[in-house]
């Protein structure tokens, strides 16, 4: 587990049923770009990611400190009208709670994890 259960738990709440179904549906089709993690466990990261829509592309800000939601933000008018989960933030989380490179990474073998994060940061620094 790298995202705290009751984290994703108060995102969908915060959702409804057609966000949530929309979210999941950009997940499957791969919408969801992750840009930057910042993680240190499943209860204090950060998220940064692209989600594109047929309206465009909009960004995405997670910060979770102690398992709870300090910050988030998505530049889609969703967000910015209601100030609630949009479709955008529940797909970022659920893109990386359910991809499985991001599962290994950061909640595998310590082996493995250290092999990963060389490779992770020399792409960063190709970026």
């Amino acid at each position: 587990m790298i995202v705290d259960a009751e984290i994703l738990k108060e995102l969908r709440l915060g959702a409804g049923e057609e966000r949530i179904e929309k979210a999941e549906r950009y997940v499957k089709e791969k919408r969801v770009n992750i840009t930057k993690v910042v993680y240190d466990d499943f209860r204090n990261f950060e998220l940064r990611a692209r989600v594109k829509e047929n309206q465009g592309i909009y960004d995405v800000y997670i910060q979770v400190r102690q398992g709870e939601i300090e910050n988030v933000s998505c530049t889609c008018p969703d967000y910015e009208t209601h100030y609630a989960t949009c479709k955008h933030v529940l797909a970022t989380m659920l893109e990386f709670s359910q991809n499985s490179n991001y599962v290994r990474i950061f909640a595998g073998d310590k082996s493995i994890q250290e092999n990963d994060f060389a490779i992770y940061k020399n792409y960063q620094n190709k970026k």
